[in-house]
């Protein structure tokens, strides 16, 4: 009977620990999925000559690809790579709502991933 007791303790306390440290795990890889397009954007910006817009987004997704650590983030990620461009942004914002960040928002990921103003650029 102890030991059913003592089970039941260590579950108790070990479940709600592993759900918050994952969840934290979460906010940390859509934080830095956020942080990398800062980071590589803010670079570029100073860069001379300037990279090409291809040598920006593998610098970024290949950042993103060794720092996520959770599958919800780096299954997002994967995904809006097969979205239309006006709804990539959007689709991240409901994906880490979904995950528990209600309130994430990214404004340097919002604005690489804003299509331009002519459609066929």
């Amino acid at each position: 009977m102890k030991a059913a007791v003592w089970i039941l303790a260590v579950v108790g306390i070990l479940l709600p620990v592993g759900y918050f440290g994952h969840h934290f795990l979460v906010v940390r890889d859509f934080n830095k999925i956020c942080d990398v397009h800062r980071d590589v954007l803010a670079k570029a910006a100073t860069e001379t000559p300037r990279r090409i817009d291809a040598e920006i987004a593998y610098d970024i997704a290949n950042q993103i690809d060794n720092a996520l650590i959770t599958s919800p983030a780096r299954n997002t990620y994967r995904a809006i790579n097969f979205a239309a461009a006006a709804e990539k942004y959007e689709l991240f914002k409901t994906s880490a709502k979904e995950s528990g960040i209600p309130d994430w928002t990214c404004p340097e990921m919002q604005s690489y991933l804003k299509p331009p103003a002519d459609p066929s650029l």
